[in-house]
């Protein structure tokens, strides 16, 4: 066997392999005598049949088997002799069969591409301050309000009002057909939600309870039901019930209740630290895909398209199982269309070539993970979630979640290393969103 390989593109490559005559005969003849003890002709007992019945029966079968087994066998070995390190299956092609049996084949095969990482040293950089005012506090102070609000019945003959509670029945149709999911009995909902189709809820303002209302919508070009995107639809609602509903003061009582605390003021300050926390996850997660995209910016190379392929089927793979197990239907939010393929297809190329890259960069800088590292972080993971050590570590049993967590380390460290090394600049959100966007 003769093995060759040659360069194609930066992620694939053409590996040549020569077979000669006499490789040809010697598997001929193993393959032969197996098929011949094995096969049963009319007028023989099994393996009993002569040579020239069993070729004259079965020649051509034996060859073609011949010839998948010596590619079979030759690959891997050409790819030892020649260093190739394919990423996915090759296509294979037999170029020529000479009488004496000599063959020579291709496959080509997607690489790894060879990735010298550069401009991750000495970055400047931007990012957003974390800055929590009075009325984020108030904001959210009003929204612990409403989550401990009371539904408290109306006087008759009230007039439902944007706040107020209200159970209804619905019926929808556009064109005079009703539509899946457009009907409902004593249906919760509480009005300016923003819940529903937009003038639905505005619809059922000033109603009272007994009132049949008819209700005339248009659904949005962007509807998720392509049938019903920028239609007209009227609904057929009956009232059943209208509760008010009231807010509580802010004062000890809601301190003690929502928060375990016992003044307003320390109410404030658990809220305060609560909005930092939230603000503070936002940033590091706005920081990073920005500080990512330009490293990819700096670093252009290409991907071996079966590697994007996969991903992208496992992103819209788990995009359908996440909603099917939110109760909501995938081909109705159209995770099926090619336009959804295609921007699964364009996250793909980014998170394939990102992961190149990291590992290039972690390379470049010395950055190994040991098994000292996946252990500290399974305690550590233990610890917040207040579970025993042994129970983490058995989750992480599981191959593929361990190459998680070894890529959520190795993706940590890897931009910690860089960012210790880079000058950054706090900025308002103002001027954060400018630099944000510069790379969309």
């Amino acid at each position: 066997m003769k093995a060759s390989l040659e360069q194609i593109s930066s992620v694939t490559k053409k590996l040549t392999v020569e077979i000669t005559a006499e490789e040809f005969k010697k598997e001929e003849a193993s393959t032969f005598a197996k098929f011949k003890r094995n096969v049963a002709i009319p007028g023989f007992r099994k393996g009993k049949a002569p040579e020239s019945a069993v070729k004259r029966m079965f020649g051509e079968r034996i060859k073609a088997d011949v010839f998948n087994d010596l590619i079979n066998k030759t690959y891997p070995e050409a790819l030892k002799e020649t260093g190739a390190d394919p990423v996915a299956e090759p296509n294979v092609n037999i170029e020529k069969i000479e009488e004496d049996g000599s063959m020579t084949y291709t496959a080509e095969l997607e690489v790894r591409p060879d990735v010298a990482p550069v401009g991750f040293e000495g970055l400047s950089l931007k990012k957003e301050a974390i800055k929590v005012d009075q009325v984020d506090i108030d904001a959210k102070l009003e929204n612990l309000r409403a989550q401990f609000a009371s539904l408290e019945p109306v006087e008759e003959g009230h007039a439902a009002a944007s706040g107020d509670f209200v159970r209804i029945d619905f019926k929808g149709a556009s064109n005079g057909e009703a539509f899946d999911g457009g009907s409902a009995d004593n249906f919760p909902l509480l009005l300016g939600s923003g819940r529903m189709i937009a003038g639905f809820e505005k619809g059922i303002e000033g109603a009272k309870v007994g009132d049949q209302l008819s209700i005339d919508v248009t659904f949005p070009e962007s509807y998720h039901v392509p049938a019903l995107a920028g239609k007209p639809a009227v609904f057929e609602v009956k009232v059943h019930e209208i509760k008010a509903r009231v807010l509580p003061e802010i004062n000890a009582d809601l301190a003690k209740q929502s928060a375990g605390v016992e003044t307003v003021e320390e109410l404030r300050d658990r809220v305060a630290e609560a909005i930092k926390a939230e603000e503070s996850n936002r940033v590091e997660r706005e920081f990073r895909a920005k500080l990512i995209s330009v490293l990819l910016e700096a670093n252009p190379f290409d991907v071996p398209p079966s590697v994007v392929e996969r991903q992208k089927e496992h992103s819209i793979n788990r995009t359908r199982q996440d909603l099917s197990m939110r109760g909501i239907d995938p081909v109705a939010i159209g995770v099926d269309s090619p336009a959804f393929a295609e921007e699964a297809r364009k996250a793909a190329v980014r998170t394939v070539r990102w992961i190149y890259l990291r590992d290039a960069i972690a390379e470049a800088v010395g950055i190994k993970i040991e098994k000292a590292d996946i252990d500290k972080r399974i305690e550590e993971i233990a610890a917040a979630d207040g579970r025993p050590v042994e129970s983490i570590r058995k989750f992480f049993d599981n191959p593929q979640h361990m190459m998680t967590l070894f890529d959520n380390i190795l993706e940590e460290r890897t931009l910690a290393a860089i960012t210790e090394k880079a000058s950054i600049e706090e900025v308002s959100a103002e001027d954060w969103a400018a630099y944000r966007g510069e790379d969309e």
